[in-house]
């Protein structure tokens, strides 16, 4: 897609972002709607699917009230706000203007208050936010990327789905999170020597500058993220396979420089101490976590590792599913990420809040 047809589809889709979210807030002051992320740099990614262009990225919005917003009408108002419609997937946050100076240091607001761009109202809002620097970010800031980076993969595909027929715009989506989870991964390194990246582009070209030796190691690295300026044309792609290889980056990244992201030296690292580690740090859901972890260890194309999956079972004390390897699989992920986004009350997890912009 020329970058032409991008931009002309980019400002159409902010423009009807900006009138659903005030059609559905009538009644709710509104400050501003910013957008991040993709939607805010301009680097869409986007298939063709029966002639019709298809946006890949999901769209992060936030919506700024200009009044004070209590629990309970928050809570009505995001149901309201950020369903999605159906040529467009919503990455939402809420706030009202008395949050903007209290958000505390982190990528999410570092994205929001240096690469926000509003698309409706106030233009000015974002400087309501202080100043952010990278080196303000808590320290507990890597691993909390670095864990999102392999719960994004384990979100978005299965082995339970290969050989599966799809479509070039699922086939796309695969593509689309894998080169996302990699990119976190990525962002975690660079939190390392403080710095944030806003968008694709400047992450890659900080990533050369403060990991060159990363890329001349793996080629299937430096493929994958200067590959993603155009998913397009990307497509068709072998997207099990490259759901498997980016796996494989993103798990020995990971392995290979935990012990900078915990701040700890845990010696001679391995998916059982990550997930060990991150049990004993963040309680029940951490356990589940990495839980997740190992389980995303044990499946690739052509292969399940069966053994480790029953494993998994009893450990965690669950019903052991019946069925092929890639089902008992499939199953085990659908239950570990039910508890992990459905903590139980009373957890003791209290993850970074890696995406998150409450202040509460």
């Amino acid at each position: 897609m020329e970058r032409e047809e991008v931009a002309g589809l980019l400002d159409a889709k902010r423009k009807d972002l900006a009138a659903i979210i005030l059609d559905r807030a009538a009644g709710t002051p509104i400050e501003a709607i910013v957008v991040t992320g993709d939607f805010a740099t301009g680097e869409l990614s986007v298939v063709y699917e029966n002639g019709e262009p298809c946006i890949i990225s999901p769209c992060r919005v936030t919506v700024i009230a200009s009044e004070p917003l209590y629990s309970q009408s928050k809570k009505e108002l995001a149901q309201k706000l950020f369903i999605s419609p159906p040529d467009m997937t919503l990455a939402p946050a809420l706030l009202d203007i008395h949050d903007l100076p209290l958000l505390p240091p982190s990528p999410a607001a570092f994205a929001l208050k240096y690469g926000g761009h509003i698309i409706e109202g106030n233009r000015g809002i974002l400087s309501r936010i202080g100043r952010i620097d990278a080196g303000d970010v808590p320290a507990s800031f890597p691993i909390g990327l670095m864990l999102e980076s392999m719960l994004i993969l384990l979100r978005h595909f299965s082995p339970a789905r290969f050989g599966k027929a799809r479509g070039m715009k699922e086939s796309a989506q695969i593509v689309y999170y894998c080169i996302e989870a990699l990119g976190k991964c990525c962002d975690a390194m660079l939190l390392l020597k403080g710095r944030i990246p806003l968008g694709f582009r400047e992450r890659n070209r900080l990533f050369a500058k403060f990991y060159p030796e990363e890329l001349l190691a793996n080629e299937r690295l430096a493929e994958a993220l200067q590959n993603r300026t155009g998913i397009d044309t990307l497509t068709p792609v072998d997207a099990e396979g490259y759901w498997s290889d980016i796996r494989s980056l993103v798990l020995s990244m990971c392995v290979r420089h935990f012990n900078s992201f915990c701040c700890y030296d845990c010696g001679i690292v391995g998916v059982s101490v990550i997930r060990s580690f991150i049990a004993n740090l963040y309680g029940f859901r951490g356990r589940l976590i990495g839980a997740g972890i190992e389980l995303l260890s044990s499946g690739e194309k052509g292969s399940i590792d069966d053994a480790v999956v029953g494993e998994l079972y009893a450990r965690l004390g669950c019903p052991e599913a019946a069925g092929q390897p890639a089902e008992r699989w499939e199953s085990l992920r659908s239950e570990l990420l039910r508890g992990i986004d459905q903590p139980s009350t009373g957890s003791a997890l209290d993850l970074p809040p890696v995406f998150s912009l409450s202040c509460q």
